[in-house]
């Protein structure tokens, strides 16, 4: 499996976490962090690539 597109998906499954409204606040928190992780990780695949 192609490493970017499971990082897309990893990118799309947080998204849709984050934007449920019956998460927790503090854990909202945590998979925005998470969230800008990935994409910091996704941006720098793609500059490598």
């Amino acid at each position: 499996m192609d490493p970017l597109k499971s990082i897309v998906e990893l990118l799309k499954n947080e998204h849709i976490v984050i934007i449920d409204p019956h998460v927790h606040h503090t854990t909202l928190k945590t998979l925005h962090m998470r969230t800008l992780l990935f994409y910091n990780l996704y941006n720098t695949l793609a500059a490598v690539f």
